[in-house]
């Protein structure tokens, strides 16, 4: 069972150390391109639920100013079945991650700054639901991103409430000398 909702820092984290392995490998050990190129695709599939969508989408679009216009388009169809795929991957995790997160604050989960975690996943999904909604047209998926984008929202609310109750009761507790 996890206990802790740090789900999207995880992520984060191997995409940038995907993209920095692409960055800084090849250029201390050129023999590594390659592998570097591996390391940095591999890496950019662990963000799964809107980081890789919000990415891929933004660069196809910007595409058409460095490529011709067939290719352009295919890089944008790509981008959008690459969408299409990793909403339907995505959505039933944001779900199960919102029904733990909904079973620990029904068992009364303390307040913690690991409790931000909660919004790394919900946010990307927001992101990544606003810009494919956009880019395809498709206003339901754009205000699937809204939605999660409001809930992000709440989230945020619900952890900056925590802190100021946990920071008010441990200034009490001080005060009263406990």
């Amino acid at each position: 069972e996890i206990h802790s909702p740090f789900w999207g820092p995880v992520a984060m984290g191997l995409m940038s150390v995907g993209s920095a392995t692409v960055a800084v490998l090849p250029a201390w050990w050129p023999a590594l391109t390659r592998a570097s190129w591996a390391v940095d695709t591999a890496f950019w599939v662990v963000g799964i639920v809107g980081q890789s969508v919000a990415g891929i989408v933004a660069i196809a679009t910007q595409a058409r100013a460095y490529v011709s216009a067939p290719t352009a388009r295919t890089f944008l169809v790509l981008a959008h079945g690459w969408g299409w795929v990793m909403l339907a991957l995505g959505l039933p995790m944001v779900v199960w991650g919102l029904l733990v997160l909904v079973r620990a604050l029904r068992r009364r989960m303390p307040y913690s700054p690991g409790s931000f975690a909660a919004t790394f996943s919900v946010g990307t999904m927001a992101l990544g639901g606003m810009m494919l909604g956009r880019s395809v047209g498709v206003v339901a998926v754009s205000w699937l991103g809204v939605g999660a984008c409001a809930l992000l929202l709440g989230a945020v609310l619900l952890g900056l409430v925590g802190a100021v109750v946990r920071i008010s009761r441990d200034v009490a507790g001080r005060r009263s000398g406990n």
